[in-house]
């Protein structure tokens, strides 16, 4: 599975699978994606962007194929992953619910 990176500090955040600092992501869980880029810098700075908003953001690094992916999560279920999609959408940013 991807490994979440912690872009808590972006001066210092990396994206190795090894990161313990990482949030989980307990099987079955929802989270939701933002964006899928191709550009690590890029994927961090909107995960940073989504923190500041109070959003938990994370970066999962590329496995199989070339994109970082910016996710917000996890939630337990999907009514809650649900009522953080429209919190996003309000606040500008689309996504899409991954299980």
């Amino acid at each position: 599975k991807n490994s979440p990176a912690s872009v808590k500090n972006t001066s210092a955040v990396s994206t190795q699978r090894s990161n313990p600092k990482a949030p989980l992501v307990p099987a079955g869980s929802y989270t939701l994606q933002v964006a899928a880029v191709t550009n690590q810098a890029d994927a961090l700075d909107l995960a940073a962007r989504l923190q500041r908003k109070k959003f938990p953001a994370f970066v999962l690094s590329p496995q199989e194929d070339k994109f970082y992916r910016v996710q917000v999560g996890p939630y337990a279920d999907q009514k809650a992953a649900d009522v953080a999609r429209r919190g996003l959408d309000t606040a500008g940013f689309k996504a899409i619910v991954k299980h």
